[in-house]
């Protein structure tokens, strides 16, 4: 597979940053504003379906090369003390992922623009760090040891729904390994 090519059926979101307030809690406590929330919510039910459907398609594709080798090697050491730590440390061949997202965010009525330049639009890097986290910061992803910061390299793109269609707002998704010698896998 040369890359995961994924349609996220979701309307695209800004990733909000944590508000500080009480909210009922201890002053100066750091909660995610109910708008994000309620759409990471969503997005993890997406991501368990499509997991599910697909036979967790993405996260073996996360965690493996193309010729089906783990990402990295897993050995245990013994301390001096005598307990037992895993370490993971990365095949030589993994370089890191690259990932496109293109936004398709709903179109205004009476704008012909196929690009949203407008004031109120989202911003990209804003819409790309809430599908990443969407991904990441799953249980899935944590469970497997995933991180965001092994994406080396990334395309990002907004823009409105085709005019006279019945396109709905959505997001692509495309991840590619970077694979030493093999370029983009």
């Amino acid at each position: 597979m040369i890359a995961l090519i994924i349609d996220i059926p979701l309307p695209p979101q800004t990733a909000s940053r944590p508000t500080w307030g009480s909210r009922g809690k201890v002053s100066g406590s750091m909660y995610m504003p109910a708008g994000y929330r309620r759409w990471r919510e969503r997005f993890s039910k997406w991501l368990d379906s499509y997991l599910e459907k697909t036979d967790d398609e993405l996260m073996t594709y996360l965690t493996h090369l193309s010729d089906g080798r783990p990402i990295v090697n897993v050995w245990t050491r013994t301390k001096r003390n005598g307990d037992k730590e895993k370490r993971h440390i990365f095949v030589d061949d993994f370089c890191g992922y690259f990932v496109k997202t293109i936004f398709i965010l709903k179109r205004p009525n009476g704008n012909l623009r196929p690009y949203p330049l407008a004031g109120n639009t989202p911003d990209l890097d804003n819409l790309q760090k809430a599908v990443i986290d969407g991904i990441f910061e799953s249980d899935e992803a944590k469970y497997l040891k995933l991180n965001d910061r092994w994406i080396q390299e990334s395309v990002s793109q907004k823009r409105y729904t085709k005019i006279d269609s019945d396109e709905e707002p959505h997001i692509e998704l495309e991840i590619r390994r970077i694979e030493l010698g093999r370029g983009y896998t």
